[in-house]
């Protein structure tokens, strides 16, 4: 996940690989033992990841229950194997020995004790978390909203919230949509309390607190940024968030305080709103998607006419409503998950989706298999939303369908508006999400509705229904199916800044990031090939940022374009 690279959510699945427990083979307190558990660990893990992303793909694009268990069962096969507490206690020796001196050994060795740490608990427990959660996935992948004995899917939902002018009707399918909250969010709670559980029997405070130090990233850190972030966008986004109002109140006849979430053309006010005068829409309503999204990457030479060829790219009863990218195999099985209509968001989710498949085909096939992977999740998130934008861009959009030079200049000042607006609303609502969780997985048991529509009126700047409809926060299939993920997505955008500035200066020779479309552009895309897709989980995420772009991770760049204007 709703407009374009915020509403598709957008990840390669979390797998959770193992060896199976063979404890009549012993390892060598020796790099040489090493290799050979990775050897079997290996052997072990990768049948059991391909066979659970295959199975995980039919339940989304089924529905199926049955492909939702087998995918649970493929899922705690996994688990039991980093549950084995030997290999867990071999892999700690040698890092507190310092045997392990081979870079590349060595990389694997750090993956592996975070991956065997997030097991080291109660089998029992793990089970449930296993099979609770699955409740929250199947939920999504089947909810269509009613209203008025008629069912409405996403697409619809937003088209409504789109085009629609009666705030009354607005208000009402705003709310059957949001009705999802109520099925989850008890399921929701009880999964948070086991997670907790599970944090604490590892010996961290909450699962928050986990989640992030697990996947190489010190909270302090991620949240002094979003603060900085919150500081530095709060007089530009009061300003434009004012805009917002008085384009609203025109537009629904309506005074500026009677302005609600329902007003807004996405379910979470997450997406840029058609402020300005155009419609981007039009401009893709007799295009095939796919064929553009192909011809582009292929310019840059970024082949994907093979994932599209594997992929699930049209809405059908049943199927997930969402979009993904798999790698089911870490090696060439590519594939995406859309739900395509011609219109302007479904471009950008066709572009992003194909930004994460085209960094997983092109990881070093050589790569040891633990580390033919990204470097960290907000890195193929950064390169998938940078992708994602061209969508907008006019420049782009001139190469992809041919408009004239009229037709570019028309829409170029206002897609740089918007541009820049998607861009500090996105910032303020990746900072209602990561907020709230880092409070829900501290208090469960707090009034959650409340702490949700206070996170939402304090960055979003939006206010709270007079009558809520209960539980909206857990209508967020990001909360509910991807917890503590979100900080990726506006990591993400920091560091798809970066990379655009090292490109623009080096390829482009221009500080002007906008110019920067890829369209016939090779060096681009080797760039981005060699500097960060072949390297990886080689390097550490801040290694391979900095080696690749002269800086370790700043959001400097994308302070620079998007707020200091």
């Amino acid at each position: 996940m709703e407009k374009s690279f915020y509403f598709y959510l957008i990840m390669v699945p979390l797998i959770f690989s193992s060896l199976s427990c063979q404890k009549e083979l012993p390892y060598d307190l020796t790099e040489q033992g090493f290799q050979k558990f990775l050897r079997h660990y290996e052997t072990a893990v990768a049948p059991l990841m391909t066979s659970y992303n295959q199975s995980q793909w039919d339940a989304y694009i089924t529905g199926k229950q049955s492909y939702f268990e087998r995918t649970n069962m493929f899922s705690l096969k996994i688990d039991s194997v980093y549950q084995d507490k030997d290999s867990y206690a071999y892999l700690n020796r040698l890092k507190q020995k310092g045997i392990i001196e081979d870079p590349l050994l060595k990389r694997q060795l750090e993956i592996l004790i975070n991956d065997y740490l997030n097991k080291q608990i109660d089998p029992v427990l793990n089970k449930e978390i296993t099979e609770t959660g699955s409740k929250t996935e199947q939920i999504f992948a089947n909810f269509r909203a009613e209203y008025n004995g008629k069912t409405y899917t996403d697409n619809q939902v937003t088209q409504i919230l789109q085009t629609e002018r009666d705030s009354k009707f607005r208000e009402a399918i705003w709310r059957a949509q949001k009705t999802i909250g109520d099925q989850v969010a008890p399921i929701l709670i009880k999964l948070a309390k086991l997670r907790n559980e599970s944090a604490r029997q590892l010996g961290y405070h909450n699962f928050y607190e986990l989640a992030m130090k697990s996947h190489e990233l010190d909270p302090l850190q991620v949240e002094n940024i979003f603060e900085q972030l919150h500081r530095l966008t709060e007089e530009p986004f009061t300003e434009v968030h004012r805009q917002i109002d008085e384009v609203f109140a025109r537009r629904y006849h309506i005074d500026k305080s009677e302005i609600r979430p329902w007003h807004y053309e996405d379910l979470f006010a997450q997406s840029v709103p058609s402020i300005f005068d155009i419609n981007l829409d039009t401009y893709y309503k007799n295009t095939d998607i796919p064929k553009v999204a192909a011809d582009f990457y292929a310019s840059a030479q970024l082949e994907v006419e093979d994932i599209l060829a594997r992929s699930d790219l049209y809405e059908r009863e049943g199927k997930s409503q969402h979009a993904f990218s798999f790698c089911i195999d870490r090696k060439q099985d590519i594939r995406i998950l859309c739900n395509i209509i011609p219109n302007e968001r479904w471009m950008e989710t066709m572009l992003h989706e194909l930004g994460h498949a085209v960094y997983d085909k092109y990881l070093d096939p050589s790569l040891p298999f633990i580390l033919r992977e990204p470097a960290h999740s907000f890195t193929t998130e950064g390169i998938a939303m940078m992708f994602g934008g061209y969508s907008s861009n006019a420049a782009w959009i001139q190469k992809a369908l041919g408009i004239s030079d009229a037709e570019k200049k028309k829409i170029e000042e206002v897609s740089r508006k918007n541009l820049r607006l998607s861009k500090l609303i996105f910032a303020r609502w990746s900072m209602v999400v990561l907020n709230f969780e880092k409070a829900f997985y501290q208090d469960p048991d707090q009034d959650l509705n409340t702490l949700w529509w206070d996170m939402v009126e304090k960055y979003q700047k939006i206010k709270r229904p007079d009558n809520p409809v209960g539980n909206e926060w857990a209508s967020k299939v990001h909360i509910a199916t991807y917890p503590v993920y979100y900080q990726n997505y506006q990591l993400g955008e920091i560091f798809a800044s970066q990379v655009l500035n090292t490109i623009a200066q080096n390829i482009y020779q221009t500080k002007d990031l906008e110019k920067v479309i890829f369209w016939d552009k090779p060096e681009a895309g080797n760039f981005l090939k060699d500097k960060i897709f072949k390297v990886g989980k080689r390097l550490p995420w801040n290694d391979m940022i900095e080696a690749a772009t002269g800086k370790p991770l700043s959001a400097e760049f994308f302070v620079r374009k998007y707020v200091q204007q």
